[in-house]
């Protein structure tokens, strides 16, 4: 396959091209109305995803959460507000993400409505996943004589958005990771 075939084909291609292949001054959107309709809802569901982790970064770092959520005799601040850290952050990486993804298949005529339950859910995966690493690290799972996680905020926050940003290769890799750990299955068995 030619270099310009894969480009013909990949929405990240050319991504400082800021024509989309466009002529000047052609400024009308390509796509029908309807399909405009589920942008705009796409678009403002992510800006909103984006505010939420903000702001719940922000809420937990002034300890608002901790404090209207929770009794400190019951569960240990510190702890919360770790792990809180690690969500918010993943929201964000995964949300971040998303709007990434979501301006360039519009831009280059690549949106459609099959990869519509993958964009409103991928964000919410990031959670998960930035959680599931977060618990890794506090285990000392995660981690070697070369690279050190600490357990503050700004390591939470910044370890918590990469893996939501890169939740899919992420989830790749614990799957690489337990075929090592527990073996393949075999779904066929012998009689």
């Amino acid at each position: 396959m030619s270099n310009n075939s894969h480009e013909a084909h990949d929405p990240n291609a050319s991504t400082a091209e800021p024509t989309d292949g466009r002529q000047q001054y052609e400024w009308q959107s390509k796509y029908p109305k309807d399909a405009m309709q589920i942008i705009r809802f796409e678009s403002i569901y992510l800006f909103i995803l984006l505010l939420m982790s903000l702001l719940g970064i922000l809420l937990t770092w002034n300890r608002y959460l901790e404090n209207f959520l929770f009794n400190p005799e019951i569960l240990d601040p510190k702890i919360f507000r770790i792990y809180s850290y690690y969500c918010f952050a993943g929201l964000l990486g995964g949300t971040t993400f998303s709007i990434k993804y979501m301006y360039r298949v519009v831009a280059r005529g690549y949106w459609h409505l099959d990869r519509q339950i993958w964009r409103l859910l991928s964000p919410f995966m990031s959670i998960s996943i930035s959680f599931a690493v977060g618990t890794l690290i506090s285990a000392s799972y995660i981690g070697s004589d070369t690279i050190k996680f600490s357990h503050s905020a700004a390591s939470a926050i910044g370890i918590g958005f990469l893996v939501g940003y890169f939740a899919d290769q992420a989830i790749g890799k614990m799957y690489e990771i337990a075929m090592v750990l527990f073996g393949p299955t075999s779904l066929h068995h012998k009689k």
